[in-house]
């Protein structure tokens, strides 16, 4: 339930629209369907609130059967009380309704969704729930498995975040013992050409490889001081990888696909703050990369806003922030409204590995949360209804499609 009737009404708009699905980390339905599911399945991110609230179960193995699945509920359950209401649980909760009619988990309920999620986990699923979403195209990064591409057209794909290039380089030393950094250099690059080959749109950094500021001299040193260790496995200096994550920046605008750059809440939140990118923006703008920036910052959503606001390269990426925190994105999008052009912002991203009907819940929950939104910025007589919605095409579809060039 929406809080007036104009938000309704724009919540309704919004499912009518076709979507691109700016961010998610699916794997492929041939593989999917080899799946067993169960409730676990819906509680992707619940299980990291699960392990705040103090469960020792939040990250037990998937349940293989009816009854381990009960049992796990049994366990998991006082924390579950905890924790239902809180963001990270609301599209769960709103899928488990529309796909299995049960308002809640419980030992009953599970029962029955397990046994739906596993009925109906068969080919054609995927192209069912997309449909009715109506996304059109999905940027995916997959890192469960090896898989890169899909036979399904619907997935763009996405090269994952490689952290800090300390296997990349290991396995080059392995192989090149004598290999110098110049050689380093043109074997990353042949990747990159054999990426592009595979039909990749987007490469995915972290900003806390960017803390160090890039050297190319003190990186050789590094280089060299790394390739004649004798310990295995050998961490890079934080210089060496910087350095190498700026090379890769300047690749991905030769080659014209987008730098993506998950910013904010996870682990160690103050090292992913997207306040160490505006030096990186400051060093390519001549390169002229074009950057999507993940998750709103959240937590430093203004620090985030900025970057949107100075660079022209820059483009915001409202994925998973509904699900974070459904009221301080819901806030940020107001400040948003005041700061960053609207042709800058992209809706809508699920940021799940799994179950096609969750994407359907954190689609509904990102469509509820944008109608607030702009239901509130109508009634302050800061935008009117028909730009709302224009706004509203604009973040959904229109805006990922152009930048992406899909």
């Amino acid at each position: 339930m929406l809080t007036n009737d104009l938000a309704q009404e724009l919540y309704e708009y919004g499912q009518t629209l076709k979507v691109i699905d700016a961010h998610e980390h699916f794997i492929s339905e041939p593989f999917h369907v080899k799946q067993h599911l169960s409730f676990f399945d819906y509680l992707a991110y619940s299980k990291h609130d699960l392990a705040s609230a103090g469960s020792p179960d939040a990250y037990a193995p998937q349940p293989t059967s009816e009854e381990e699945a009960v049992q796990l509920f049994v366990r998991i359950k006082p924390y579950w009380q905890h924790i239902k209401y809180g963001s990270y649980s609301r599209p769960a909760l709103l899928a488990i309704k529309k796909f299995h009619d049960c308002d809640d988990f419980t030992e009953e309920s599970i029962i029955k969704i397990g046994k739906e999620l596993n009925a109906s986990n068969k080919p054609g699923l995927y192209d069912e729930i997309f449909d009715m979403c109506k996304i059109e195209k999905i940027l995916n990064q997959n890192v469960l498995n090896d898989e890169k591409t899909f036979e399904d057209k619907r997935f763009c794909y996405g090269i994952v975040c490689e952290n800090d290039y300390g296997a990349r380089l290991n396995k080059f030393f392995k192989k090149y013992p004598k290999g110098s950094y110049d050689d380093f250099l043109d074997c990353f690059k042949a990747d990159m050409d054999a990426e592009l080959s595979l039909g990749a749109v987007l490469q995915k950094f972290f900003p806390d490889v960017f803390i160090c500021p890039p050297d190319e001299r003190a990186a050789r040193a590094a280089f060299e001081d790394m390739r004649l260790s004798s310990e295995k496995d050998v961490k890079p200096a934080p210089v060496l990888s910087s350095t190498i994550a700026h090379e890769r920046i300047r690749q991905c605008a030769k080659h014209g696909i987008v730098v993506a750059i998950h910013t904010g809440v996870w682990g160690n939140t103050p090292r992913l703050s997207p306040k160490y990118l505006f030096d990186v923006m400051d060093t390519h703008m001549k390169d002229g990369p074009v950057f999507d920036v993940y998750h709103m910052g959240i937590p430093y959503v203004r620090e985030c806003a900025y970057l949107g606001k100075n660079y022209p390269s820059v483009n915001l990426n409202l994925c998973w922030s509904h699900n974070v925190s459904e009221q301080m994105t819901r806030s940020a999008i107001g400040e948003w409204l005041d700061i960053v052009p609207v042709n800058k912002v992209f809706g809508f991203g699920g940021d799940v590995c799994t179950l096609p009907q969750h994407v359907w819940g954190q689609l509904h929950h990102a469509l509820q949360n944008l109608a607030e939104a702009f239901a509130h910025r109508i009634h302050i007589g800061r935008m009117d209804k028909d730009y709302a919605k224009q706004v509203m095409k604009l973040w959904m579809y229109e805006n990922p499609k152009r930048v992406y060039r899909l």
